[in-house]
């Protein structure tokens, strides 16, 4: 799902390290990946045995990992690739899906505006939540050159308008009120500091002031906000007094450190959901999107909502051929 600029790759090579396959994004839900996953199943029967397939900023694989699966299922030996401009290693980061994960060719470090592969390589390429952070002109042009004749090309897009736009834009919220206007974690790593004081040292016997300090700060961040929309601010909250409850099997480095990283980690995702918030397509863009697939010598066949349930529209889909 990524295609940043150099100096943001470092957010996006944290974000992969995860256990995850799926983001944690417009996909994030387990109905909307179950229809992701029959979307691209149904994608990976129709293609022919032998087929090339590449996956455009594939993140951990989820839909490489789709088409290799199906490739097993239906012993066609599909030769599947995946690429992403951040540090990925899905084998490595994904295990319990490792097995699947070895067989595909993935490609680290690698922007999908200057594909590594020769003229018409591969019989498909896939997005999924990736293409619209690109130069999306160069992409195209890259996608056209790396098809093979009559190649097929299926982009899943995000809506301007979908789920996860609306709640990115709310977390957005509460992070920067989180990170600017309240001291949480400065107060945080006195409290963790000030428990370890006493307890280690007999130092600093009343860290009532700091706990006070603590719970005041959390209630401002708390009442700044309608309980629908709190729901970061709690999991902040929630995570901070957890180092607090487990600070006597924790060492205090490792409790200051936690801390940070969650500092650090809220900073990353405001300036993930604002790029998705950037990247995503209303009616505009989506005809934009069209109009570079068609300038690049591609034949767009199909354009259509992918919905799931209660979740409304959680993609563009943009079929086209060369």
């Amino acid at each position: 799902m990524t295609q940043p600029s150099d100096d943001k790759l470092r957010i996006w090579d944290a974000y992969w390290r995860d256990s995850r396959l799926y983001s944690a994004g417009p996909d994030s839900a387990p109905d909307i990946e179950a229809a992701l996953d029959a979307h691209w199943s149904q994608l990976a029967a129709g293609l022919e045995e032998g087929a090339k397939v590449l996956d455009l900023g594939c993140g951990n694989g989820a839909v490489a990992f789709v088409i290799a699966r199906v490739s097993q299922e239906m012993a066609k030996s599909f030769a599947v690739s995946g690429i992403d401009a951040a540090e990925i290693d899905p084998p490595h980061f994904v295990a319990r899906y490792a097995a699947i994960l070895k067989t595909i060719d993935f490609r680290a470090r690698t922007r999908m505006e200057e594909l590594p592969f020769e003229p018409a390589t591969f019989d498909a390429v896939y997005s999924q939540f990736s293409f619209e952070f690109s130069d999306m002109s160069k992409t195209a042009s890259e996608i056209s050159r790396v098809l093979k004749p009559n190649g097929q090309v299926v982009i899943l897009a995000l809506p301007a308008t979908s789920e996860v736009i609306e709640q990115g834009k709310k977390r957005i919220k509460q992070s920067q009120y989180i990170l600017n206007h309240t001291k949480l974690f400065d107060v945080a790593l006195a409290v963790a500091q000030a428990l370890h004081n006493v307890e280690s040292r007999g130092e600093g016997r009343d860290t009532k002031q700091y706990l006070e300090r603590f719970n005041g700060e959390v209630e401002r961040a708390i009442a700044k906000f309608a309980n629908t929309d709190s729901d970061l601010v709690m999991a902040m909250v929630i995570g901070l007094q957890r180092v607090f409850t487990e600070r006597k099997t924790t060492d205090i480095a490792d409790q200051l450190a936690t801390i940070n990283l969650m500092r650090k980690r809220l900073m990353e995702g405001v300036t993930r959901a604002e790029a998705m918030e950037r990247a995503a397509f209303g009616d505009a863009g989506l005809n934009g999107l069209k109009r570079r697939l068609t300038e690049a010598g591609l034949n767009v066949t199909d354009t259509k909502p992918l919905s799931v349930g209660e979740h409304g529209t959680v993609a563009w889909r943009i079929a086209a051929r060369k």
